[in-house]
């Protein structure tokens, strides 16, 4: 079997460490490895990046402030990584390094809401960003357990600009999920849905975004012009496909859409979003809130099981079917599906549009595209039909 290009890791006396530039694990022992393993490897490759310095669009007074207090004393100097998916530039791990010796890190999010700061939710039906300036900046105690701590919060510009400096969660918390992690945060996914709501009781004036009502078709709308755009422009086969079959697509996620919507989400509850605390799996902490509103479990419930076994994902369902029992099974199975369409179309549009602002000659990964096959087929009968069969891609 080929190896692909990431990082082997070696043990030594000080734990974990990455031996950079040597051929990786293959994709398939990765997943199977420990979460605790993969998160060494992971944050190993980021302290690989580091380089002297602030991030430079880090408030100078603010990260000094910070630093005080984390520290006890100044800052004698700081190195940075950063840590941004698509979004480039906008995340990043910070080490303080005091004067005594001492290090402790934090984590810095730059977030400019500006189209020209963030194309990809240009013309989406909501406006991302502003649920989590505003949970950050006013969290509630039932929510703050799930939030990581907000060192500073900086609006720099109304509505469109802000900076947060926060607790590292690498500290006490572990990336990477297999299958047990996954159905653990099943299980805090209701009191993540609990906590969201009770602060959107005492914040009625912040701005969430309602996935029901018009949401839908106007997200049908901005979906199609995303990816017909990425079509256009780069003649990938797999868009073209998609673009030419569009009305049963859109037909379909509008036909199985309830008229009103049950919970509360995180609004992107994927595994890289979540942290579990290292000895007390029942503690989680979720980043990335720029989603949150007023929606279906299973919008949340779709997003965690993205890339789960099929055994995970008919456990995890069963588990929300029985902690709402308002609805049969199948119709639990079927809104999962329909928010898996949902899911699979977010994602390909959120990157098509980012990377066709970018220059060079944008790209989208196949699996984009076989999510939203895989959930169309289940959904009209030609995928999987049984509840012993249900299961994530």
């Amino acid at each position: 079997m080929p190896l692909s290009t990431r990082h082997v890791v070696v043990f030594c006396e000080a734990g974990v460490r990455p031996v950079a530039d040597i051929v990786s694990l293959p994709a398939w022992l990765r997943r199977r490895a420990p979460s605790s393993l993969r998160g060494a490897v992971r944050r190993g490759r980021i302290k690989k990046r580091r380089i002297p310095g602030p991030p430079p669009a880090a408030d100078p007074e603010v990260l000094a402030d910070v630093a005080q207090r984390l520290l006890g004393g100044p800052a004698r100097s700081y190195q940075h990584a950063t840590v941004s998916g698509y979004k480039e530039g906008t995340a990043f791990v910070v080490w303080l390094n005091g004067s005594s010796g001492q290090t402790v890190s934090l984590v810095f999010k730059d977030v400019d809401l500006s189209p020209e700061g963030y194309p990809a939710v240009v013309g989406f039906p909501g406006r991302p960003g502003l649920p989590e300036a505003s949970m950050y900046g006013s969290p509630t105690p039932a929510l703050e357990p799930f939030l990581p701590k907000a060192h500073a919060h900086v609006e720099l510009k109304p509505d469109e600009h802000y900076q947060y400096f926060l607790e590292d969660l690498n500290t006490t918390y572990r990336w990477g999920f297999n299958d047990d992690d996954m159905l653990w945060a099943v299980d805090r996914l209701l009191e993540v849905s609990s906590a969201v709501a009770g602060w959107i009781e005492v914040n009625p004036g912040a701005e969430i975004i309602r996935y029901d009502g018009d949401f839908p078709a106007q997200f049908v709308a901005y979906a199609k012009d995303a990816l017909s755009r990425f079509a256009d422009r780069t003649g990938e086969a797999h868009a073209r496909e998609l673009i030419d079959r569009w009305d049963a697509v859109a037909g379909l996620y509008l036909d199985e859409t309830p008229d009103l919507a049950d919970d509360a989400v995180h609004g992107d509850y994927r595994r890289d979003n979540l942290f579990h605390h290292r000895t007390d799996p029942t503690m989680l902490k979720g980043v990335d809130w720029e989603f949150s509103g007023w929606g279906w479990l299973h919008n949340d419930l779709a997003s965690l099981l993205k890339m789960a076994s099929s055994e995970t994902a008919r456990t995890a369902l069963e588990r929300v079917s029985d902690a709402r029992p308002q609805r049969s099974y199948e119709e639990h199975r079927r809104l999962y599906e329909r928010c898996r369409l949902e899911r699979g179309l977010l994602d390909a549009a959120l990157v098509a549009n980012q990377r066709l602002a970018m220059a060079g000659t944008p790209t989208l990964s196949l699996t984009h595209f076989e999510r939203i096959s895989d959930a169309q087929a289940r959904l009209t009968g030609q995928g999987v039909r049984s509840p012993a069969e249900l299961g994530g891609v």
